[in-house]
């Protein structure tokens, strides 16, 4: 599937990947970032991606703070 690109999520990841890690729930997120597998940056593209999705389709959000969320995650990983 082609990666698409917006404004809110300057970085693409394929839509059915980011569908995947946004359906994981909070202790198979910590096993991914513990094994290495996902990273708390790859975790915040998906759901960016998502949440342009959902957006397009509902007006759900106002704001959505891109930069903040990737500063805020990449300080996770430094951790």
């Amino acid at each position: 599937m082609a990666a698409t690109m917006s404004p809110r999520n300057p970085c693409p990841a394929p839509l059915a990947d980011a569908d995947d890690i946004c359906r994981l729930d909070a202790r198979q997120l910590a096993s991914a970032y513990g094994s290495g597998s996902l990273s708390p940056v790859e975790v915040i593209h998906a759901v960016l991606k998502r949440a342009d999705v959902v957006d397009a389709r509902f007006n759900a959000f106002t704001r959505i703070d891109v930069e903040g969320a990737l500063q805020a995650a990449r300080l996770s990983e430094q951790r």
